[in-house]
């Protein structure tokens, strides 16, 4: 059998369940006979600081970065531009560049669009829960409970790369509806919408499942 090549992604990441699902991401396409590569995907830094993470990679790489966040993270408009101005590299930073994928309100969106469309804006994240809990058939009390390694890892069983297909879809027709309806932001070159629901990291999972042949 020939000996697949491995496509490397390099990610940066706020949170856990963001780490247990790229690593089931990586194992379902690597266990997809038909993958035309493998995915490796090295273990994510987790953090909020872009400067202290890009020290990280630049020791160890010379490539891009995914950089997944949640935009409620950052408490006003200020705030996010300036996570967003530490993530355009300096002139002596240039060897690792940062990709944003963010999720607006959090990566919960990102999960349930692997269910169902879900296009109605939400003051928090916990209020998604309801609607994931229905989606997947759980009766989770709250996010805590819900990000439990364990429990995440359950939920992340009931899907299938197809599934991650639909939800790419789905967030290309929330961000279609967004580019019709509303002003999209630039800053530093990264582009985004202050509304939600709106998203940029079905973008780095399209591009994933292209590299490696999935579709």
């Amino acid at each position: 059998m020939k000996q697949k090549f491995a496509q490397k992604y390099l990610f940066a990441i706020e949170g856990d369940t963001e780490k247990y699902y790229l690593e089931w991401l990586a194992k379902q396409i690597n266990n997809t006979p038909n993958a035309t590569s493998k995915c490796t995907i090295p273990s994510p830094q987790k953090g909020k600081d872009p400067s202290a993470i890009r020290r990280y990679f630049n020791n160890l790489y010379k490539e891009t970065v995914y950089y997944l966040i949640d935009k409620e993270c950052y408490n006003d408009e200020n705030e996010f531009k300036e996570f967003l101005r530490k993530l355009t590299p300096t002139k002596r930073e240039k060897s690792i560049v940062f990709q944003l994928g963010y999720s607006n309100i959090s990566f919960e969106l990102w999960i349930l669009l692997h269910k169902t469309n879900f296009s109605k804006p939400v003051e928090k994240p916990k209020d998604y829960l309801k609607h994931i809990n229905k989606a997947f058939n759980f009766s989770f009390e709250n996010l805590e409970q819900y990000k439990k390694e364990t429990n995440f890892k359950n939920l992340l069983s009931k899907l299938t790369l197809d599934d991650v297909k639909k939800a790419i879809e789905r967030a290309n027709e929330i961000q279609k509806i967004n580019k019709h309806t509303l002003q999209k932001q630039s800053f530093c070159k990264y582009e985004y919408y202050k509304e939600n629901p709106s998203l940029s990291i079905h973008e780095i999972i399209d591009k994933i499942l292209k590299d490696c042949g999935i579709y």
